[in-house]
This record gives C-alpha cells, structure tokens and sequence, in this order.
C-alpha cells in the first residue's frame, strides 16, 4: 500500500484538504 500512502502524503502537501488527507494518512498507517 505504498502506492496510496504516497498520494495521501502528496495530497496532504497539496494541502487541499488537510484535515480529510491527514485522518486518512493515520488510517492508512
């Protein structure tokens, strides 16, 4: 699953929704 946690990460740097990228980024984990 590094494939997803990798676009989670990118999301989260795109910071468009930070707190949606951000709980599913500790989900994933």
């Amino acid at each position: 699953m590094k494939g997803l946690y990798i676009s989670i990460a990118q999301m989260t740097h795109n910071r468009q929704i930070p707190t949606l990228s951000h709980s599913t980024y500790k989900i994933d984990q």
